[in-house]
């Protein structure tokens, strides 16, 4: 049993996008030190790290997706899904078909 304070099981719902980098404060929203240890030279096109930060936390996370304790998996999973869910609500439902009164169901 871990001993250590876990704040992922604290923190609920998951925040995700601007409402989680809200409570982290945005002087925490990226890792100067790992933007500058990962920035493209301005002499090469494309988008490196530094335009484009989100690619470069994802790689770190799938690199330590094994450390991940069982509480906090189900946390990134409760954030991918709310996410998801965000981005693409399920269609409405079809209204179910209309009833039929009970005396055309029973016969004359």
């Amino acid at each position: 049993m871990e001993t250590d304070y876990d704040p992922v099981g604290h923190v609920h719902p998951p925040f995700v996008g601007a409402p989680g980098r809200a409570y982290h404060g945005p002087e925490h929203e990226h890792d100067e030190a790992t933007l500058e240890r990962h920035r493209t030279p301005d002499s090469l096109r494309g988008a490196g790290p530094s335009r484009r930060p989100e690619r470069l936390y994802l790689h770190y996370l799938l690199l330590h997706l094994d450390r991940l304790n069982d509480t906090s998996l189900q946390y990134l999973r409760a954030a991918l899904e709310e996410e998801i869910g965000r981005r693409h609500p399920p269609p409405p439902r079809a209204a179910p078909p209309p009833s039929l009164p009970v005396s055309e169901l029973t016969g004359p």
